[in-house]
């Protein structure tokens, strides 16, 4: 099972969830066959609740700077192709691809 985007849940929604899901994997332990993908930016009480976890967990960081470089290629094809925006001055096209880029945090 998958649940992205866990750092835009309130941090009571998820405080909750993790009391739920965490239960759960709990109290089946280790003979139970989960498999979670939660993707999350960098919080502080995310990082806390999966590193209470007794059973195997593994974090793997996002390269941000990659997944930046990656948003701006796209959204520079995207206004590249774009029948009205192609036309734009090269510099807001520009600062359109930088604000998306880094305004993505790497996600």
């Amino acid at each position: 099972m998958a649940i992205d985007a866990l750092d835009e849940c309130p941090i009571e929604v998820r405080d909750r969830f993790f009391d739920l899901v965490f239960g759960r994997i709990e109290k089946d332990g280790r003979t139970a066959p989960y498999n979670f993908l939660f993707t999350s930016r960098t919080e502080p009480d995310i990082q806390t609740r999966m590193g209470e976890l007794s059973v195997n967990a593994h974090a793997v960081p996002i390269l941000t700077g990659s997944v930046n470089l990656d948003i701006r290629l796209h959204v520079a094809r995207s206004i590249a192709s774009h029948r009205i925006m192609k036309n734009w001055p090269k510099d807001l096209q520009s600062d359109i691809e930088e604000t998306v880029a880094n305004g993505a945090e790497g996600m």
